[in-house]
């Protein structure tokens, strides 16, 4: 099954040209030709589209500063509902290994995370000085990382509300709303030695 959106709708396709053959090392793949279902999601443009694991249910994000949920049944998705408290139009979304959780990005500089049972807003991370432009679960689900337009990458903890990674250099603990913390990198590129983000001192 694939996803695509434009503005304002967004299309979920499946066909039987859809295959994957391998070769080796090299893998041929043939894109879906028909969409299987096309409707109106979001009052603006779609920013974020994002399958649970298990391809239950499906959410998606918008510059209307909500995330949607919808339920995907026999190809057609029926709305189950809202993610409400972002403050600017979303940019990216991502569930949780469990698809307990569902963890948004947004352009008001924060990233906001849900209980997807219901709909409760749990964690706002806040500490970014531009629009947050991707966040992501790591594999524990207990830490997130986001990639923020000011050119940082902050690494949260949700466990212990501190981030304090051994072995790894620079930066410094930030309070982030709701008790989390943040920890800030400058990153450099191995080929050039130049920074390609830069930490906000405390």
């Amino acid at each position: 099954m694939c996803v695509s959106y434009r503005r304002r709708s967004v299309s979920l396709s499946l066909d039987s040209a859809e295959t994957e053959t391998r070769s080796g090392v090299c893998a041929e793949v043939r894109l879906p030709t028909t969409a299987l279902h096309a409707f109106d999601a979001h009052d603006g443009e779609v920013n974020a589209v994002c399958f649970s694991p298990g391809s239950r249910l499906l959410a998606t994000g918008g510059m209307d500063r909500r995330v949607k949920l919808w339920e995907v049944v026999s190809g057609h998705c029926q709305m189950k509902g809202a993610l409400t408290g972002s403050n600017a139009g979303i940019t990216s979304i991502e569930f949780d290994s469990a698809g307990s959780y569902l963890l948004a990005a947004s352009n008001d500089f924060a990233s906001r995370i849900w209980t997807v049972d219901d709909y409760r807003l749990r964690h706002t991370l806040t500490g970014h000085s531009g629009k947050v432009l991707a966040a992501r679960f790591l594999l524990d689900n207990a830490r997130i990382v986001s990639g923020s337009y000011d050119r940082t990458l902050k690494l949260w903890d949700l466990r212990s509300k501190v981030f304090l990674p051994p072995g790894l250099p620079g930066g410094a603990a930030v309070g982030g709303s709701g008790g989390v913390a943040a920890r800030h990198y400058v990153l450099l590129s191995v080929r050039t030695r130049k920074r390609l983000a830069l930490s906000v001192p405390l």
